[in-house]
Parts: C-alpha cells; structure tokens; sequence
C-alpha cells in the first residue's frame, strides 16, 4: 500500500490506526485540552532552529541554574547523526522498539518541512482538514 493510499484510508476510517494513541488530532487536542496550568510545549521546529534557547526555556521552567557550558554539551549530544546512530546501537534494548520494523527509523532525517516530500496535495489538503483543530492550537495554521 502507498503512503499516500494508507493516509487517505486512515483519515477517511477506513483503516485502523495503528497506534495505541488513536488518531494524532484527538491525541494532541486531548493533551493540549487538558494541560496543566504548569506546562511547557516545545515545538522540533523551534528546537532545531535555536535549540540554545529552547533548551534554556526548559531550564527555566525546572527552575534550575543554567550553566552555558553543559547546555552546550547536551546539544551537541542530541545532534541528529548522534541520535540516529544511537537508536541503531540501541534499538535492541527497548521494549518498545524490540517488535518494530527495524527498516523504519524512529529518528527519521532531521530534515523541517520533510512531509512535503511524502505528501501530495490531496493527501496534505485531508491531513488538515482531518488535523485543524490541533494544526491551529500549534500554531502550524
């Protein structure tokens, strides 16, 4: 089955979705719906754009000191070849990770915009429709 056959499918409930999270709009929207009044939503986007200042935000929210040095260090750490590669090393390790295919990585490219790619108009223009409510409370429409 296509990509873009399997999204049509699943948005249009003729396809299970195979998550135990159910559709992405009503997981995101329950999240977002019923945060915390003590809450902090990081965006990838923001994050591979400044991650410096992202990651002083979650600083900030703990209430911890921030020491530039070790920030650094946890960036440079969490860099996207580093992960990929220890998602390889360790894809073994974890459970959930045990059972899945391993031809398809978790850690993907680290690439923003990458749907475009794997999205053709019809199937962009249903994931919104089917997304809105959660593509608006993100701030991505």
């Amino acid at each position: 089955m296509t990509f873009d056959r399997y999204i049509k499918e699943v948005f249009n409930n003729r396809h299970a979705m195979p998550s135990s999270f159910g559709q992405w709009n009503t997981h995101v929207t329950g999240w977002l719906n019923n945060a915390p009044s003590s809450f902090l939503l990081l965006k990838y986007e923001d994050m591979h754009k400044d991650p410096m200042t992202v990651l002083g935000k979650v600083i900030d929210f703990y209430g911890m000191e921030k020491d530039t040095d070790r920030m650094r260090a946890a960036i440079e750490k969490s860099e996207f070849k580093k992960m990929n590669s220890l998602e390889k090393q360790q894809q073994d390790k974890h459970d959930v990770f045990k059972e899945s295919d391993k031809s398809i990585n978790f850690v993907r490219k680290g690439q923003i915009g990458d749907y475009v790619n794997h999205f053709t108009p019809d199937t962009l223009d249903l994931f919104y429709q089917v997304n809105r409510e959660g593509m608006e409370k993100l701030g991505y429409v």
